[in-house]
């Protein structure tokens, strides 16, 4: 946490570094098998370490480097989302489930009598939930109700003897858990843009700190030159 990250707290930066170069190899592991998803988030974290330091760190040559790092690493981490995109489709969501395993309106209200069975109903409509919520672009919450939806749904159909009102709910589990693990990756792309926009602005930030503190130092630079000179005068 930031706590820990404080200069009075965590002075030993090269700890701290380690730890982001070894986030850094573990974000790389994770390309070379193939996981960019994972590889990605650790990257990020490496990224975040990082510019921690530069915060605290009172060496400007080592702020210098580091910055530089950052600046690569971003590059790297939007590499990165780019072939996530790519590998995953332009919507970032896994490909639909096929029309042929999904239930119709006329299945569903015809072979289970919804407005006799609240819990039932009650499911179906936080799924219903999840799709506005989907169609909305508000992905984790959207997954938060299709879960609560799906939960009562599989409950259900472990206990009902109903050989065609157990089918319809295998149906209708298996639309929406593809929804929800549709908005669940989405979810997580949303996420990591966060992230890495996080971080464009941490570094902009840190930056613009920098160039005020250089700017500071010349200035009170400036004002002793100047506060000397009438002195230097007068011994003159």
């Amino acid at each position: 946490t930031d706590f820990f990250r404080h200069p009075f707290i965590f002075n030993n930066h090269s700890l701290q570094i380690n730890r982001a170069n070894e986030l850094l190899k573990q974000s790389s592991d994770y390309e070379r098998s193939g996981d960019l998803q994972k590889a990605l988030g650790y990257h990020l974290k490496a990224l975040d370490e990082y510019v921690a330091i530069i915060k605290i760190d009172e060496d400007a040559d080592h702020r210098r480097t580091l910055r530089a790092k950052v600046a690569q690493g971003i590059h790297a981490a939007e590499d990165l989302k780019k072939r996530i995109r790519e590998t995953t489709g332009s919507s970032g969501l896994t490909p639909p489930i096929t029309t042929s395993t999904l239930p119709s309106p006329t299945m569903i209200h015809t072979g289970i009598d919804l407005n006799n069975d609240k819990e039932l109903l009650d499911a179906y409509q936080h799924c219903l939930n999840g799709n506005q919520l989907m169609n909305q672009f508000v992905f984790a919450q959207a997954v938060e109700e299709y879960e609560k939806g799906l939960t009562v749904m599989f409950r259900v159909s472990q206990t009902e003897t109903d050989t065609e009102k157990k089918e319809i709910l295998r149906k209708m589990i298996i639309h929406y858990l593809s929804k929800a693990e549709s908005c669940k990756q989405k979810s997580e792309t949303q996420r990591l843009d966060l992230a890495i926009e996080k971080l464009k602005l941490d570094t902009a930030n840190d930056a613009t700190v920098t160039e005020h503190t250089i700017s500071d130092e010349l200035i009170n630079s400036e004002k002793k030159q100047q506060s000397t000179l009438p002195q230097n005068c007068r011994l003159q």
